[in-house]
């Protein structure tokens, strides 16, 4: 992206790509807490530990 971009462009086109992924990191935040607010701590890090569980297992099928 950088090799494409013009240079007095750059500037614009980094900065909203950082805007891009701080939402994108941000997204995660926010569902789980909502769902930490409805069900509770517990329930939401055995549902997070799940899914890791079946990442890991089915990564490689």
């Amino acid at each position: 992206m950088q090799e494409k971009t013009p240079d007095k462009e750059l500037g614009k086109v980094l900065g909203l790509q950082n805007n891009l992924i701080n939402f994108a990191l941000s997204l995660p935040l926010v569902i789980a807490g909502g769902l930490v607010s409805q069900f509770g701590l517990i329930p939401v890090l055995w549902l997070l530990a799940a899914l890791t569980l079946f990442g890991a297992i089915f990564k490689h099928t």
